[in-house]
C-alpha cells in the first residue's frame, strides 16, 4: 500500500474526514428514504424526466459539497495546524 493510500484511509478515520463522508452518506440516504430534500428532488425529477429540475439538485449539491469540503479543509488547517494540509 502507498503512502498516499495510507494518508487518504487516515483521513477517513478522522473526524473532519467522517463528516465529510456522512454528509455523502446523507445525501444518499435521501435518495431512497425520503419524500423531501435534495436527493429525493434529484430522483424524482429523474423519474418524472424533468431534467431541468434534475441537473439544478446536481449543481445545488456539486455547490454544498465544494462548500463544505473548503469548510472541513479550513477547520482541519486550524484545528490540526502541524499537519500542513
Amino acid at each position: 500500500m502507498s503512502d498516499k493510500s495510507i494518508e487518504r484511509l487516515l483521513y477517513l478515520a478522522s473526524p473532519i474526514g467522517l463528516l465529510a463522508v456522512s454528509f455523502i452518506v446523507l445525501v444518499a440516504a435521501e435518495f431512497v428514504a425520503t419524500k423531501a430534500g435534495i436527493g429525493y428532488l434529484i430522483w424524482n425529477s429523474w423519474e418524472l424526466l424533468q431534467v431541468d429540475v434534475m441537473f439544478v439538485g446536481i449543481v445545488t449539491i456539486g455547490i454544498l459539497g465544494l462548500i463544505s469540503s473548503v469548510l472541513f479543509q479550513e477547520i482541519e488547517r486550524k484545528v490540526i495546524p502541524w499537519k500542513g494540509a
